[in-house]
């Protein structure tokens, strides 16, 4: 009888360590995170087919364990600050992962956008997400100048709004038929004058013959003027 409840307890032991164990493998770790972020871009500068843009190519490493399927979603298009983005992207590819680490490589993507991948929780209905994953954060200073140029208003009075590309000078706000342009060097001499005929609200400027360099930027536009101090790079 002794022997008999000895064999007994045992059989019980081994049964409970044996639902202890089904009970942690149905409750396996669920990740899904970034692990790794490149971007390899380079400045593309203006040309007659294209306008000033930083382009490349970013590569995001993820781990992934318990996940048996996620999506990979991102932006689409440009935007000079992630409050213009949409919190919604477009899905990019579909992902079963066959080991615990992979990467996915994203095609020629404009800078100013996002990546992020999505993905489903045992018994959460709800789509979870990581993390946006913003391009601009890898791109060194130099290379966002290099698009950007660098612009200090000397009057703020104005109506008008100048941001700078690369080699290109957008002037928006134009209420005037024919404004009037003129760009001087920091001793006074014009180095370039241009009566600018835009047909709609927005006017760009080619200034890709100037060297680099600090100028005096001057709009009269009927009423409205503005001077500004511009660095091209």
């Amino acid at each position: 009888m002794k022997k008999l409840f000895i064999a007994l307890c045992g059989l019980l032991l081994f049964s409970g360590l044996q639902v202890s164990a089904d009970n942690s493998s149905s409750q396996e770790e669920q990740v899904l995170e970034i692990v790794d972020v490149e971007y390899d871009y380079c400045y593309r500068p203006e040309s007659e087919y294209w306008y000033a843009d930083i382009i490349g190519e970013m590569n995001i490493t993820i781990r992934v364990k318990g996940i048996n399927f996620f999506h990979v979603e991102f932006s689409g298009g440009h935007y000079d600050t992630p409050e213009e983005a949409p919190l919604q992207g477009k899905w990019l590819q579909c992902c079963n992962p066959e080991g615990e680490q992979l990467t996915v490589h994203f095609p020629i993507i404009l800078w100013g956008g996002w990546a992020r991948c999505g993905y489903y929780l045992k018994g959460n209905p709800e789509i979870q997400y990581t993390p946006y994953v913003w391009s601009t954060d890898y791109i060194d200073q130099e290379t966002l100048d290099m698009y950007f140029g660098g612009i200090e208003g000397i009057n703020a009075n104005t109506p008008l709004t100048i941001e700078i590309h690369g080699r290109e000078i957008s002037i928006s706000g134009i209420t005037s038929a024919s404004p009037s342009v003129t760009i001087t060097d920091l001793a006074g001499r014009t180095i370039l004058f241009r009566t600018l005929y835009p047909e709609s609200g927005e006017t760009r400027l080619n200034v890709e013959n100037l060297n680099s360099g600090i100028y005096i930027l001057s709009i009269f536009d009927g009423n409205n003027s503005s001077n500004s101090k511009i660095q091209l790079k």
